[in-house]
């Protein structure tokens, strides 16, 4: 999207600004940590909204702005979990104040690549599985239980059970093939 908005967008976005106030309330999301991550979201949720017609029409522009706001969430603890972010300090010999050394980090390399499998076997997943069952899946990974899945995507915990089982059933036919 274009990052500027025009004066048509600028007072669209200021008219609904309460909606990521009421966002972050929701997510209970203190403003002062969150609110500089999801007003991107919330700026192309209005961009796109005023752009496309047939958008306005389908859906209320609370329901758009709520989705943005939520992938630019998303996005940012993607980003704040991602290794390069948690890195140790590292010696070949550690002094006392040093807990990790370089010969203990070796058996590193095996998570590694047990995380490069786990990646993979999420991208083929993915080709098989409905959004609904992946996005059931990408909750689970982020650490939400299944009552949080069922409280965030509004659907009964009998469905988040069964939609885990049939991902866990896909899992295993994929790692089986």
């Amino acid at each position: 999207m274009n990052s500027s908005l025009t004066v048509k967008q600028k007072r669209y976005a200021e008219k609904h600004h309460n909606l990521v106030l009421e966002f972050l309330d929701n997510k209970r999301l203190p403003q002062n940590e969150y609110y500089d991550v999801v007003i991107f979201g919330y700026f192309e949720a209005v961009q796109r909204y005023l752009k496309n017609k047939a958008l306005r029409e389908k859906f209320d522009f609370k329901v758009i702005a709520f989705r943005k706001m939520k992938d630019s969430l998303s996005s940012e603890y993607r980003m704040l979990n991602r290794q390069k972010r948690k890195g140790t300090l590292l010696s070949l010999d550690a002094d006392d104040d040093m807990k990790y050394t370089l010969y203990d980090e070796v058996a590193a390399f095996n998570s590694v690549a047990e995380w490069l499998k786990t990646e993979e076997l999420l991208w083929e997943l993915s080709e098989i599985l409905p959004p609904n069952v992946m996005e059931v899946i990408r909750l689970r990974i982020l650490g939400y239980s299944p009552w949080e899945i069922s409280h965030e995507l509004k659907i009964p915990p009998p469905d988040v059970h069964e939609l885990l089982r049939s991902a866990q059933g896909a899992a295993l036919s994929v790692c089986a093939a």
